[in-house]
């Protein structure tokens, strides 16, 4: 649509055609950035915090553990793994970080 014949639709549209012009603008913005979502998701890699390689984000799991450091602050401490790999799984847990503070049981 030229620039012309754009303003003159805006000036002289009806509502109804403006909507549905506003709609498909909206429709082709949104499935621009679902594509743009979904191929920075595929792409995503996290390192192993064990073995520090470099993986894959579906290869990636993480071991959360509630600690209370030394001064009494509670704390969430995360450890990223292998998860394909049984010994990055164990590795997570003598990993330096979770020396950080004393485990909080979880009430479940």
């Amino acid at each position: 649509m030229k620039s012309t014949r754009f303003s003159e639709f805006i000036r002289n549209g009806s509502l109804e055609e403006k909507q549905k012009v506003y709609e498909k603008v909206i429709d082709d913005a949104t499935e621009v950035q679902r594509k743009e979502i979904q191929d920075y998701w595929a792409n995503l890699s996290w390192t192993c915090m064990v073995c520090d390689e470099e993986r894959q984000d579906k290869f990636i799991s993480v071991d959360s553990r509630q600690l209370m450091s030394p001064v009494g602050i509670e704390f969430t401490c995360n450890i990223r793994y292998c998860n394909d790999r049984p010994e990055c799984k164990t590795g997570t847990k003598k990993h330096k970080l979770f020396e950080l503070g004393t485990e909080i049981a979880s009430g479940t």
